[in-house]
């Protein structure tokens, strides 16, 4: 499984460095999933909470491949969510599984409305304006009619903005 991955050789140090931070500037990880292109560089943020829906977490438990043997042992140690959580005022994670059994998107509210942080329940804006079931690119929902709904809640908090992780 992780042999399927394309490597970009960009580490986060590097990325966050662009914008004049380093990884000890970051004080908490919201993975949307735990696929490695999203946790891969999580060991970078050994001091910051880890957060992933309890039922991302037992599902890798559940699968058991490279991915789950790679995260034990790393060590990482995640803060498990049961459910929408408010980290702020302005800042929410909500569930929205179809992608994973366990996936969570990003909800933040800024001067520039809502803007929301999908991580895969939408791979691309493609996919996010034509949610057709006959087009649907490989690997985008395990299970079709909850992604359905979760794309639905996502489209119903009519976002100013929505940002991918694989939109080019």
């Amino acid at each position: 499984m992780l042999r399927s991955y394309k490597v970009v050789n960009r580490t986060v140090a590097d990325a966050l460095a662009d914008h004049g931070l380093a990884p000890v500037d970051v004080k908490l990880v919201i993975n949307t999933h735990l696929h490695f292109d999203h946790c891969g560089q999580n060991p970078a943020f050994a001091h910051a909470p880890l957060m992933a829906q309890r039922a991302e977490y037992e599902r890798i438990l559940r699968d058991r491949d490279e991915v789950t043997e790679w995260i034990e042992a790393s060590g990482m140690r995640f803060e498990l969510l049961d459910g929408d959580t408010e980290l702020a005022g302005d800042l929410r994670i909500v569930t929205t599984p179809g992608h994973t059994s366990g996936h969570q998107s990003v909800v933040a509210t800024t001067g520039m409305g809502t803007e929301l942080f999908i991580g895969d329940a939408a791979y691309t804006r493609a996919v996010w304006n034509h949610a057709d079931r006959a087009h649907l690119p490989d690997g985008q929902a395990a299970d079709i009619d909850v992604w359905h709904r979760s794309l639905t809640n996502l489209r119903a908090l009519e976002p100013a903005s929505v940002h991918f992780c694989h939109d080019g």
